[in-house]
């Protein structure tokens, strides 16, 4: 086992301390916390925590702001910048629903998160930056980050990146859905749909059924043949896709006490309208909600998230609960989304029935 390995190892242990969680919360306004917090990981060396390499495509696009202070500076070309950049690393490049979008006028970071209404969400920015196509969803736009014309998080410098993700003058903000609403239509969308190809091609290997079966199945078969088994499947194989990953997961807590704004789907429109209204107020901007939310959405112009404006891969997935959940698959779900259902930052206040 290597050296980077072994302080890999030390590192993941060392996150759950509570002693050091205090310590990590105030790395951002606290440089000896996090010179502290770097004992952790001894000597690791940048060619670890930078996890992967920008693309082509992201380097040309690299971009600043001008408000980046400098003690952000500082701390980015201290001896922390092997800490900073392992975790703005883990923020920055995730991909499609988990990339980090970044609304530069309104100063507005969106953690777009799948079967959170994503699809909606990214049309909501586009239309915030005034992208004429704004309205388009099909296999490419709004989701793939290399035609959908949206700004990421990883388009910026470092420096700029902490910056936005900690200053009081940008919006940081995060919607959130039950996790047995969320991973039913995660089911519903992702393995009922289309024999599961959906999982046979992210997910699988050979799964195999538990030991009283001498049946061995590709476990998009599985998956697809009945709720349980898709739960069973995400469970054994495929924990973190990011349709049904827990999304208490969305944000490493480091960066966790920045969030704003959290957004819930069991009443996404006014949650939506708020969130637009807290923008025009911090931006000086006119009525952003008249701007860009109450009108022009769906065949009708309608308001964002009214009924005739919603993705086009819906699962009415509330409507569902009662006919696939039983009290197994509710213990399942409510033991693969523990963490969910305790968070206080999404503060479910109740688990469905």
């Amino acid at each position: 086992m290597g050296a980077v390995t072994i302080i890999y190892q030390i590192f993941m242990v060392g996150r759950t301390i509570g002693s050091s969680l205090f310590l990590f919360k105030q790395w951002s306004n606290d440089l000896g916390a996090v010179e502290k917090a770097l004992l952790l990981f001894k000597q690791g060396g940048d060619d670890f925590f930078v996890a992967k390499k920008r693309s082509k495509q992201s380097l040309k696009r690299t971009k600043s702001i001008p408000e980046t202070s400098k003690h952000i500076k500082e701390l980015i070309t201290s001896n922390n910048a092997t800490y900073v950049r392992f975790l703005l690393d883990r923020i920055k490049n995730r991909s499609y629903d988990g990339g980090t979008i970044v609304v530069e006028r309104y100063r507005l970071v969106l953690f777009t998160q799948g079967k959170v209404a994503s699809t909606v969400f990214k049309q909501l920015a586009r239309r915030m930056m005034e992208l004429e196509d704004w309205m388009v969803d099909n296999r490419q736009v709004p989701h793939n980050p290399a035609t959908n014309g949206l700004s990421y998080l990883k388009y910026y410098k470092t420096a700029d990146a902490l910056t936005i993700l900690t200053s009081s003058r940008w919006t940081r903000a995060i919607f959130v859905r039950d996790p047995k609403e969320r991973i039913l239509s995660a089911f519903l969308d992702k393995a009922a749909r289309n024999g599961g190809e959906y999982i046979t091609n992210n997910c699988c290997q050979t799964f195999s059924l538990p030991s009283n079966s001498n049946r061995s199945y590709m476990c998009g078969d599985h998956a697809h043949g009945s709720f349980l088994g898709f739960l069973e499947v995400v469970q054994s194989e495929c924990c973190c896709d990011g349709h049904w990953m827990p999304q208490s997961s969305r944000i490493d807590w480091p960066f966790r006490p920045y969030i704003t704004f959290v957004g819930h789907f069991d009443r996404i429109q006014e949650d939506t309208k708020q969130l637009l209204h807290l923008l025009s107020i911090r931006s000086g901007e006119a009525d952003l909600w008249a701007r860009f939310g109450a009108s022009g959405w769906g065949s009708n112009s309608s308001a964002i998230f009214s009924e005739s404006t919603k993705a086009n891969h819906k699962t009415s997935a509330r409507a569902n609960l009662s006919k696939y959940y039983n009290s197994t698959v509710d213990a399942l779900v409510e033991e693969l989304y523990y963490e969910d259902y305790t968070d206080r930052l999404l503060n479910f206040t109740s688990l469905t029935s």
